[in-house]
Parts: structure tokens; C-alpha cells; sequence
């Protein structure tokens, strides 16, 4: 199983030599939509979205939404555990 620690901040940034190659690794191969969502699970979505927020930084994600709701929805979400990491995903046959 695959551990990850994500460096996300407020700005985006970007990989450098070894950390390049580890999260180029962890990028899906293809994104395919499996009944109306893309990839095949929770894992790989987050997967994801760690790798997309790290380059684009958080604040974009915060620009993307409704800047009321973010304000109406302030208290603090569950947390995933910084130890999460995701599960493997079987090769194709």
C-alpha cells in the first residue's frame, strides 16, 4: 500500500527532481468516467486531488466554489488522516 504525505498549500507548486517522479507515479494512467464519476474510486479521486491541489494550491479550489458557501460552511471538516493513503489498484487483465 502506497503512503503518501501531501505538501498542499495556500499557492501551488511545483515537483522537483525525486518528488516529481514519486507523484507522477501515483497520476492515474487514463481518466475514464465509471457511472458518471470520474475514475473508479474514492481513492483514486483523492489521489488526484492531492496531485492537482499540491500544483494548483488550495486557494484555486476556493476560487472555484461560491464564495458563500465557503463562508456559511467555516467550521473545520473531518480531517482525513495524514497517514491516508490509497489503495492499490488492480492491474486490468
Amino acid at each position: 500500500m502506497l503512503s503518501v504525505t501531501w505538501d498542499i498549500r495556500r499557492d501551488g507548486r511545483t515537483w522537483r527532481g525525486e518528488e516529481a517522479g514519486q507523484r507522477y507515479a501515483l497520476a492515474p494512467e487514463k481518466i475514464e468516467m465509471v457511472q458518471g464519476r470520474l475514475l473508479c474510486t474514492d481513492d483514486e479521486r483523492l489521489t488526484l486531488l492531492g496531485l492537482l491541489l499540491e500544483n494548483l494550491g488550495a486557494d484555486a479550489a476556493v476560487r472555484l466554489g461560491d464564495p458563500d458557501i465557503w463562508r456559511r460552511n467555516r467550521q473545520p471538516a473531518a480531517r482525513i488522516d495524514p497517514a491516508w493513503s490509497p489503495k492499490p489498484v488492480p492491474e486490468a487483465p
